[in-house]
């Protein structure tokens, strides 16, 4: 995550510093030239803090140690140094470098979420999509992890004919309880296996070869439920201001996308950088409301 975290290279020359017995300021001031031009840097005013903090030498290091210099001493001052640049690090991620208008947007106008106690995480897909495709091991894998208070939700984007057809299976298999198994069952279909879904026909026989009848198909996928939520999913692309998928909106408020943050990983970064100042947030509510 550009500016937030220590490159592993930055790291090295850290640990380098502090077990070298011989130059030990010379690699500890390359090591600060390193760290200011490639984690602080894009953050000028954490950049300037930590210059000066660096320059005026409030630790006390010595400027030569040399091989007989007091290296003990100087290896403590070097280890509360790095707790203080911990605690830089942990700033919140309102300085880590992730923009508004840059890598996400703020959505026009809120939108209303699942949950008032939780925060929530929506994903805007197309099955049809390669990119959505491709975000699904990741986004799995960040779901393994998900806090208590993130509430993920999943909406089929139609932005175009062809995916209504789509956005109705996805609700079909809502309905029906069987979305765990039918979501990467549709998505290998169209990706792994290489074969379209052109077809209410054709998208009857995927569900009845996962064990789904006949008729529950039918009354479902013709359903006023499945044809209504359909309508709203229709509504996303306006309301949310998305114009493709993959997207990822933060609690109706804020959206990002790989292109913007730079990345399958870089967007669900943002979503966490997004999550945090809404879980911030709220605490200052709650505060305000106590006090």
């Amino acid at each position: 995550m550009a500016g937030c975290a220590l490159s592993g290279e930055l790291l090295r020359c850290f640990i380098v510093s502090l077990n070298s017995g011989t130059g030990g300021a010379g690699q500890i001031q390359n090591f600060h030239a390193a760290l200011f031009y490639n984690a602080f840097l894009p953050n000028y005013f954490w950049g300037q803090a930590l210059h000066s903090l660096l320059v005026f030498n409030p630790l006390g290091y010595p400027s030569d140690p040399g091989p007989c210099g007091s290296m003990g001493d100087w290896r403590i001052r070097m280890k509360k140094l790095l707790m203080s640049l911990v605690l830089l690090l942990l700033i919140p991620f309102a300085h880590a470098g992730f923009k508004e208008g840059v890598q996400y947007q703020a959505i026009e106008n809120t939108q209303p979420t699942v949950s008032k106690d939780k925060i929530e995480v929506l994903e805007l897909f197309w099955y049809g999509c390669p990119h959505c495709y491709h975000l699904e091991p990741e986004l799995e894998s960040w779901l393994k992890n998900k806090p208590d208070d993130v509430v993920f939700v999943r909406l089929p984007a139609i932005l175009g004919p062809s995916w209504e057809l789509h956005a109705r299976a996805f609700y079909t298999a809502e309905l029906l309880g069987v979305s765990d198994r039918m979501h990467k069952a549709l998505f290998d279909r169209l990706h792994k296996e290489k074969k379209p879904i052109r077809n209410v026909a054709q998208l009857k026989e995927i569900f009845m070869a996962h064990g789904v009848s006949a008729q529950d198909f039918d009354n479902t996928y013709k359903s006023f439920a499945v044809i209504t939520k359909t309508n709203r999913a229709r509504q996303a692309a306006s309301l949310y201001g998305i114009k493709g998928v993959p997207a990822l909106v933060v609690n109706g408020k804020y959206r990002t996308s790989a292109r913007e943050a730079g990345g399958n990983k870089e967007m669900l970064d943002v979503v966490d950088f997004l999550v945090e100042r809404e879980r911030a947030a709220a605490g200052g509510r709650a505060q305000a409301t106590t006090e």
